[in-house]
Parts: structure tokens; C-alpha cells; sequence
């Protein structure tokens, strides 16, 4: 009796032990040898730039990101979504759109998009018109507001799309990067990478289902991953 039940504690240890075994395994880091996008990038410095406690630069992107991603449409059908990723290019000197876009994915595992597209650059309305002439003494025009001039579209992204979505946020080589990206990349040999003059700087939340929502800020467009993802998010149902 005593022996069995030894034997079936002994079991149960190996078992409890095998389990934790597959829950590292399943948690390890791939190595940085394993990562194109890190080839030749100073990671230890690259990380260092991307602490708010040690670059002032970056002490306010959080809380610009938050600003920011609270102003993306998110339809109730993306608010209760486990996997979602709220994101906005603002505008620059050279590119006058202000994008405003939600990307989530259903339970059947389909990707679907809600975006807003604010073009700064587009010509006024035209005046409203009174009602008689002369109009009476209370009329006063309404310009129409940028929500009814640019509204919210919504509608299924495509299969390359979310096949795109799929891969990049599987992908354990972004569990290596930085959630805050500043405008150059340290390399290990020659000088760094440095961000394109007049590029737009993008802020985003990613939440994915087991994991801590990510605040990700990117100051221009680069070959890591996150900011891969951000870009084939921004394509989902833009128009030219």
C-alpha cells in the first residue's frame, strides 16, 4: 500500500515537473542569432534607448500613445475581442492624413477592421446654403464636423491580411524588441540607423489573448517586427 502510494506521488511530481518543463519551453526566448531583423543590432543599447528611466526622450511616449489610441474607433465587436490592435499614424510636414485604425479578430480567427481617415489636406466643403434669402435673422451655417466629412469605415480585412496578422504576432522574435522605438537603431558595426527626415511617428496598443497589453510606440517605420505589424495594420482597407 505504502509503496503504491509512492509510486503514484512519484507520478504525480513527474508529471507536475514535465508540465512546468513544456510551460518554459513554450515561454523561451528564441536567440537573437534567430531574429533577421536584430542582424547587426546593438540590442543591449537599443533597449536602453527605449527605457523611460534611462532616455528622457521616451519618458512621455506611453502616455502619448494612450492619447492617441483612445481616439481610434473601436465597435463593440472589437472592444470584447481578445486579439486586437488599435493604432495611429498622425500626420507630418509631408503626408496631411491623420489614421485612425482598429484591426481585431473574431472568434472564428477572420480579421475585421474599423478605420478613419482624416485628410487635412482635402478641400473645405461647400458653403450651406440658407434656407431663403435673406435668411432669417437666427440662421447661422453648420459646417459639417471631420466625423461626418471623414466617417468610420468597417468592413472584413482580407485573408493575406490576416494570415500577415497571424504570423507576425506568433512570432517569438517579437517578444525580443522594445515597445518604444526612437528615431535611430543602434547598430554593432558602422554608425546607426537613422530615421527617414519627416517620417511619422505611429502609437499603437496590441492585446493579445494570455499576455499583458503592449504599448508600442514607433518613431518611424523600421524592419523590426512590431513596426512590420503596424504597417500591414495601417493597409487594411486604405484607400488611395
Amino acid at each position: 500500500m505504502i509503496r503504491a502510494l509512492g509510486l503514484v506521488l512519484a507520478a504525480s511530481v513527474l508529471a507536475a515537473c514535465a508540465s512546468m518543463q513544456d510551460e518554459q519551453s513554450a515561454e523561451r526566448l528564441p536567440r537573437l542569432s534567430e531574429c533577421p531583423a536584430f542582424e547587426n543590432v546593438d540590442r543591449a543599447e537599443l533597449m536602453r534607448l527605449a527605457d523611460p528611466a534611462q532616455n528622457p526622450a521616451v519618458a512621455e511616449y506611453d502616455q502619448n500613445i494612450r492619447a492617441s489610441v483612445e481616439r481610434t474607433p473601436l465597435p463593440p465587436e472589437a472592444a470584447v475581442a481578445t486579439t486586437r490592435i488599435r493604432l495611429r499614424a498622425p500626420p507630418t510636414g509631408m503626408w496631411a492624413r491623420d489614421n485612425f485604425v482598429t484591426a481585431w479578430r473574431d472568434g472564428r480567427g477572420d480579421w475585421y477592421f474599423a478605420r478613419q481617415d482624416i485628410d487635412y489636406s482635402a478641400p473645405p466643403p461647400p458653403p450651406v446654403m440658407p434656407p431663403s434669402y435673406p435668411p432669417p435673422a437666427d440662421w447661422a451655417p453648420l459646417s459639417p464636423t471631420l466625423a461626418e466629412r471623414f466617417p468610420v469605415r468597417t468592413g472584413r480585412a482580407s485573408m493575406e491580411a490576416g494570415a500577415a496578422l497571424d504570423a507576425l504576432l506568433a512570432d517569438p522574435c517579437m517578444r525580443l524588441e522594445p515597445d518604444r522605438f526612437t528615431s535611430s537603431v543602434p547598430l554593432r558595426r558602422a554608425h546607426g540607423w537613422v530615421c527617414v527626415p519627416d517620417s511619422s511617428a505611429w502609437f499603437a496598443e496590441i492585446v493579445q489573448a494570455g499576455r499583458p497589453p503592449r504599448l508600442v510606440g514607433v518613431a518611424c517605420e523600421n524592419r523590426f517586427l512590431s513596426s512590420r505589424l503596424l504597417q500591414t495594420v495601417l493597409a487594411i482597407g486604405a484607400r488611395e
